[in-house]
């Protein structure tokens, strides 16, 4: 769901800049911000209480977010070749892979 939004706002955002290929610096920066943020709230609900890996979410959060933001943008450089369900399909496992090893 949460990359579906992430799609979908990239297309709105774009649309509303009249822009085909990127963001202006300053929206991608707060972009990336917020979905790290989200992100990261997501998985401290996920956390075991008293963890000993203080650093693991944040490092899992930034691979999730970075990898979520940066496929919805070449997607839509690519001229959103697919739907967003394709992609996210396609794309989530890998993403997931990535980040469930201890």
């Amino acid at each position: 769901s949460l990359m579906l939004a992430v799609c979908d706002w990239h297309l709105e955002t774009t649309r509303l800049l009249n822009r085909k290929l990127t963001l202006s610096a300053s929206i991608e920066t707060n972009a990336k911000k917020k979905l790290y943020e989200i992100v990261r709230e997501c998985m401290q609900h996920l956390e075991s209480p008293g963890s000993q890996h203080s650093r693991k979410p944040e490092i899992k959060a930034a691979m999730i977010s970075w990898s979520v933001f940066g496929i919805v943008l070449q997607w839509s450089e690519q001229a959103r070749s697919e739907p967003a369900e394709i992609l996210v399909e396609q794309a989530l496992p890998l993403i997931m892979a990535g980040v469930r090893t201890p």
